[in-house]
């Protein structure tokens, strides 16, 4: 599926979520016969891993449909970045989205925690590095404001340490977009 049908996808799922006209609902194993030997995500998602961003949900999308990469923050670390080349190199995902949410913990707990040097806070500390990155750099800004430029600094860091991915984006066979996930409305705003 090319990127604007991807896209467009996207779009009249979370219409859907929103007005609750959802079309996709579970209805248990009954389709999983069909996922047993392939899959054919139409996008992949790097979002956060907090528990009220259900992507399928938002986007009223079925098993199989969306390649999703999660972990607090929606980090571009070099293992989502991988997984993200793999959905485009191997399974032919023309989209990819970035989608960051509405009162990010990761994005909040960065701006108020200090940094700590001890050994058995190192991994949280890793995780938050990137996004004291995008703090730092817009010291006046909004939770709001860090939590959208966290998510375009994520989507910068894919196509700048993805060969495969920036190839792709630049002979536009490959779009990246990112989004906002507005967890009171479930409305999400693209950009």
């Amino acid at each position: 599926m090319d990127c604007k049908k991807a896209y467009k996808k996207l779009v009249n799922g979370n219409e859907r979520f929103v007005n609750s006209t959802q079309i996709n609902r579970s209805v248990g194993v009954s389709n999983n016969l069909k996922l047993v030997d392939s899959q054919k995500p139409f996008a992949a998602i790097l979002t956060c891993s907090d528990s009220r961003v259900g992507v399928s949900e938002i986007f009223d999308t079925k098993l199989g449909d969306l390649f999703l990469i999660k972990n607090a923050g929606n980090i571009a670390f070099k293992s989502a970045i991988a997984s993200i080349e793999y959905a485009v190199s191997i399974l032919g995902v023309r989209l990819i989205l970035v989608l960051s949410h509405q009162n990010c913990g990761a994005v909040n707990y960065a701006k108020t925690v200090p940094e700590c040097k001890s050994e058995k806070e190192k991994n949280i500390m890793h995780l938050l590095e990137p996004i004291r990155e995008v703090i730092a750099k817009n010291k006046n800004a909004s939770t709001e404001e860090i939590t959208l430029e966290n998510a375009n600094y994520s989507a910068k860091n894919i196509i700048k340490n993805s060969i495969i991915i920036s190839e792709k984006v630049k002979e536009e066979s490959v779009k990246i977009i990112t989004g906002y996930y507005h967890i009171e409305t479930g409305k999400v705003t693209f950009y």
